[in-house]
């Protein structure tokens, strides 16, 4: 099987979701556990979970173009 964006994207990635409260609203990060890095934030978890698959996409397009290894879920 070829390692390409679909590939690592298909994975079973495990997420860690944290909130924290700015001016009274409830903020939602939500973060791949095995690449703490990529993580995504929004007013709702789902907007959370929607950033970090955007997020997710970027950091796996670009670690494929320059070679760099990418994190594999456990």
């Amino acid at each position: 099987m070829t390692k390409d964006l679909d590939y690592y994207l298909s994975l079973p990635w495990n997420y860690q979701t944290k909130t924290r409260i700015e001016n009274t609203e409830t903020i939602y990060l939500v973060c791949i556990v095995e690449w703490p890095e990529i993580c995504g934030e929004g007013p709702s978890e789902a907007e959370a979970v929607k950033a970090l698959e955007e997020a997710l996409e970027a950091a796996v397009k670009h670690n494929l173009q320059l070679g760099v290894p990418i994190p594999q879920p456990k």
